[in-house]
């Protein structure tokens, strides 16, 4: 096994969430309870109707990235997210071990990674999601730097990107051959839900 560059590669998908206390569902087309996967085109154009207050979401990996490379481990993260999402480093030079990697790169193709949550009084919820797509030769270039790392960490959502699922394969692949350690999170239950056919055929091995 070749000596590994990181100690810890996460693929996640950092996005932007929205402030829709104001906004009535149903121009949204939902039902409390439901999730809803955007199309790109509907994305960009609920974002151009309506003034969304946006902030950023990290995402689990990435938040344990950021997390670990402040105790000194050598961290990176794969955005599989449409639009790059640039995570800030520690400020102690000692810990600068944090990279970042960004796996779609082909502009105008998609519209950027977002995630829109809708809560009623009584707490319901109904959300409606857009995380976009990453191409083959994006998946290529990723799964090369898996190599590097000890342990390669894939978020759940991945399997909600357009080509995320193929990118999880590749990668574990690539990460099994090199005699590296692979997990999956899953913080997200809906999302394993709607994918557990294809979790499960990506990761039985």
């Amino acid at each position: 096994m070749a000596d590994a560059l990181y100690d810890l590669i996460v693929a996640g998908v950092p996005h932007c969430t929205f402030d829709t206390r104001d906004i009535d569902i149903p121009d949204f087309k939902l039902d409390w309870g439901q999730t809803v996967k955007l199309a790109c085109a509907t994305a960009n154009a609920l974002r151009e109707q309506y003034g969304f207050v946006a902030k950023a979401e990290p995402g689990p990996v990435a938040r344990l990235a950021v997390a670990l490379s402040f105790r000194g481990l050598r961290v990176g993260v794969i955005d599989l997210g449409s639009s790059p999402f640039v995570l800030q480093r520690p400020e102690d030079a000692s810990v600068l071990s944090f990279q970042h990697f960004f796996a779609n790169q082909k502009a105008g193709s998609t519209s950027k990674a977002c995630r829109l949550e809708f809560k009623s009084s009584n707490n319901l919820t109904a959300t409606a999601f857009h995380y976009g797509a990453v191409d083959t030769s994006a998946i290529k270039q990723s799964t090369l730097l898996v190599r590097a790392s000890k342990f390669l960490v894939l978020e759940d959502r991945l399997w909600d990107v357009d080509g995320g699922a193929e990118f999880a394969g590749a990668a574990i692949d690539v990460a099994r051959s090199a005699g590296r350690t692979v997990v999956l999170t899953c913080k997200d239950s809906d999302c394993i839900f709607r994918n557990s056919a294809s979790i499960r055929d990506w990761t039985d091995n």
